[in-house]
């Protein structure tokens, strides 16, 4: 997994808030996080392993009628915010 752009990711919020918005929300917000994580295992001084671990998420918050409801997803599709 590659680390998004940050146009991507503030596409992808922009399309999760209009989104809200059409489906007849008065009000929607999003949140978005993405944070990259270097780890390196040593073993009796040798380098045994290591990994990048990209952690990411977009959370949308919607108020209809004054009530409030908040989603969170980790699947950052493009085509899965609709």
């Amino acid at each position: 997994m590659v680390a998004l752009e940050e146009r991507d990711m503030l596409n992808l919020a922009e399309k999760a808030v209009k989104t809200a918005l059409k489906s007849g929300a008065d009000e929607a917000e999003a949140f978005l996080n993405q944070s990259l994580t270097n780890s390196v295992t040593i073993e009796i001084g040798q380098i045994s392993k290591t990994s990048l671990i990209v952690d990411r998420g977009l959370g949308i918050r919607a108020i209809v009628k004054k009530a409030i409801g908040f989603s969170y997803t980790n699947v950052l599709e493009d085509h899965e915010i609709e």
